[in-house]
C-alpha cells in the first residue's frame, strides 16, 4: 500500500509540473502571435 501511495504522488506531482509547463507555454506562444501581428 505504502509502495502505490507513492506512486501515485509521484504520478500527481508529473501531472502537475505537467499542467505548469502547458501553462508557461501556452501565453508564450500566443505573445509571439500578437508580436508577429505587430511586426506584420
Amino acid at each position: 500500500l505504502k509502495i502505490e501511495e507513492s506512486v501515485s504522488k509521484i504520478e500527481e506531482m508529473e501531472l502537475r509540473i505537467e499542467g505548469i509547463k502547458s501553462g508557461i507555454e501556452k501565453p508564450r506562444s500566443e505573445i509571439e502571435e500578437t508580436d508577429w501581428k505587430l511586426r506584420n
